[in-house]
């Protein structure tokens, strides 16, 4: 066995295995199970204390004849659940919810109807994107008070009315059925805007890669280049 076999075999040979880094002491493997629990801890306090507990003193109170004022309260059991599922007056908050839930979904059908539109290359499309956000950045009891004279008697639409030919004598505030649906107009004249604006941004994110149609010369440029490339044989011969 010559001298270069005898060093390839040595090399062969496996070594003893190289010593594994020294197991962490107890104390530090429990400090490291602690501290994700540590950074939790501040969180969840708080979450418990504005967050559960009032939920649990708010149904505790539920069973109770406690007014929020009074510092004595008694126990009424489910007294006041059975009076909230049978009087008949409660349930009108969702039909006034109705008005503000159709103004909503015509709000967002037309914040997404001028996004389409005014997302092409149409006259005047920078003029009318300020005319449509513009409301939303107007200070909340501003519009209170602008509209507040709006909708008076003798105001404002009654004034527009009037030189239109339509004479009007109600009072668009007087009832709860015009109350809401002009107030549900105003939330729609308000906050139509932003809407307009969230759609505008993600049409206008689509690449346009994914939306352009191919022209006609591409799609003859394409077939003539697939007819080109057959075979003489398969070609229909003049």
């Amino acid at each position: 066995m010559t001298d270069t076999t005898r060093k390839a075999a040595r090399e062969s040979v496996p070594g003893p295995p190289a010593p594994g880094p020294a197991p962490a002491p107890r104390s530090a493997r429990r400090w490291r199970g602690a501290t994700p629990w540590l950074f939790l801890l501040a969180p969840l306090t708080l979450l418990i204390v504005f967050t559960y507990a009032p939920i649990a003193n708010m149904v505790a109170y539920s069973f109770t004849d406690w007014d929020g004022v009074s510092p004595e309260l008694h126990y009424t059991g489910a007294e006041n659940y059975a009076e909230l599922f049978t009087r008949s007056d409660l349930f009108e908050v969702f039909w006034v919810s109705g008005y503000y839930l159709a103004a909503s979904v015509f709000q967002i059908v037309a914040a997404l109807y001028f996004a389409t539109i005014l997302s092409f290359d149409v006259r005047f499309r920078n003029f009318f994107k300020g005319v449509l956000f513009f409301p939303y950045l107007i200070n909340g009891v501003a519009i209170g008070f602008v509209f507040l004279y709006f909708f008076q008697d003798g105001g404002t639409l009654d004034s527009v009315l009037g030189l239109l030919g339509i004479e009007t004598d109600r009072a668009w505030l007087g009832t709860p059925t015009s109350a809401n649906t002009s107030l549900a107009a105003v939330s729609v004249w308000r906050y139509l805007g932003l809407n307009f604006v969230l759609f505008l941004g993600a049409i206008q994110s689509i690449p346009a890669s994914s939306t352009r149609r191919p022209s006609w010369t591409a799609r003859t440029a394409g077939t003539s280049s697939a007819t080109s490339s057959r075979p003489a044989s398969n070609r229909c011969c003049p």
